[in-house]
């Protein structure tokens, strides 16, 4: 799936991130339309009760990092459910194996954003 930046201008500086369709990923959301929205807000939840409870600092500023990245639209959603939830990202890591070859394109807009 891929943002749709042709209907929504504001999108263009994102327009290279995508996530996963495979068939066999329990995070497709053409085939489970729900999972990445319950990921994203399973992900706050518990970032919320960590900055309750100590254990994630009080003042909000975080570190990322994601594994098997990929085309990190699913990134974005999360870091932007972070942010709204009044998290600020001091630094992000992402890491992939395809990074090596491809995907320079959404990791250049994501370190823009």
């Amino acid at each position: 799936m891929w943002l749709d930046a042709e209907r929504h201008a504001a999108l263009l500086p994102l327009a290279s991130l995508a996530e996963c369709g495979h068939a066999a990923c329990a995070c497709t959301r053409s085939l489970y339309p729900d999972v990445r929205r319950r990921f994203r807000e399973e992900v706050v939840r518990r970032a919320l009760a960590g900055r309750a409870d100590g254990t994630l600092p009080a003042d909000g500023y975080l570190s990322y990092a994601s594994l098997g990245s990929g085309l990190l639209l699913g990134d974005l959603d999360v870091i932007c459910g972070l942010q709204q939830a009044g998290f600020t990202l001091m630094n992000a890591a992402f890491i992939d194996v395809d990074y090596r070859e491809h995907c320079h394109g959404a990791l250049s807009e994501v370190a823009e954003f």
